[in-house]
C-alpha cells in the first residue's frame, strides 16, 4: 500500500513539473516574441534615424511592435511602438496623412488601418501594460490568438483602446524609471 501510494506522488510530482517547465517555456517565449528583428526598415532618415523619438529605445530590439507615421510632407516619424504613436501624436498633433505597422509574422511595414491586432495577448506589452502585435491578415492574428491569447481586432479599436490607457501607461513607465538608475531620457528628433 505504501509503494502505491508513493508511486502516486511521484507520478503526480512528475506531471506537475513537467507542466511547470512547458507552462515556462510558454511565457519565455511569449515574452521574447517583439523582440529583436534583423529586418526591420527605417522609414525615418536622419541621426537616430534607429531610435525611437519618444522612448530613446532601438527600434530594431521591438521590430516586430514597430509603428510609423507618414507625415503630409512626406517625412516618416517611426516609434517602437503604437503606445509611442499614440504618445507623439497627442503631445505634438502633426498632420498625418498615413499610419503604418510592421506585420509581425513577415517584419514588413503595411497600412495599419488594414491590420489586425491582437490586444491583450500573454506577450509583454511594448512601452505599454497591454501588448498590441499587429498582422496584415486576419488569420494570422487568430493563429497568433490561438497560441497567446488575446482579442482580435481593427488598428481603430486598437488606437482607441491605446488612446485609453496612455496615462495608465505613462505612470507605470514613470514608476519604472523612477525606481531604475538606467533611465536613459528622451532622445526627440525634429519633427
Amino acid at each position: 500500500m505504501v509503494c502505491g501510494f508513493k508511486g502516486k506522488m511521484m507520478k503526480k510530482n512528475f506531471l506537475l513539473i513537467i507542466s511547470f517547465i512547458c507552462f515556462l517555456q510558454t511565457i519565455s517565449f511569449a515574452q521574447n516574441f517583439q523582440k529583436y528583428t534583423k529586418n526591420i526598415k527605417l522609414l525615418q532618415k536622419g541621426k537616430n534615424s534607429d531610435i525611437c523619438p519618444e522612448c530613446g529605445m532601438k527600434l530594431s530590439v521591438f521590430g516586430k511592435t514597430n509603428h510609423a507615421v507618414k507625415l503630409k510632407n512626406g517625412k516618416y516619424i517611426q516609434f517602437c511602438s503604437i503606445r509611442d504613436l499614440i504618445k507623439a501624436e497627442r503631445e505634438k498633433g502633426f498632420p498625418i496623412e498615413q499610419y503604418l505597422a510592421v506585420d509581425a509574422k513577415n517584419e514588413i511595414f503595411k497600412d495599419a488601418t488594414k491590420m489586425w491586432y491582437v490586444v491583450g495577448s500573454r506577450v509583454k506589452g511594448t512601452m505599454s501594460t497591454v501588448s498590441k502585435i499587429s498582422f496584415s491578415e486576419k488569420k494570422d492574428a487568430i493563429e497568433f490568438k490561438k497560441e497567446f491569447g488575446g482579442e482580435v481586432m481593427s488598428f481603430i479599436k486598437a488606437k482607441e483602446i491605446s488612446e485609453k490607457i496612455l496615462d495608465k501607461d505613462i505612470k507605470e513607465i514613470n514608476r519604472k524609471n523612477a525606481l531604475s538608475s538606467k533611465f536613459h531620457g528622451n532622445i526627440h528628433l525634429n519633427y
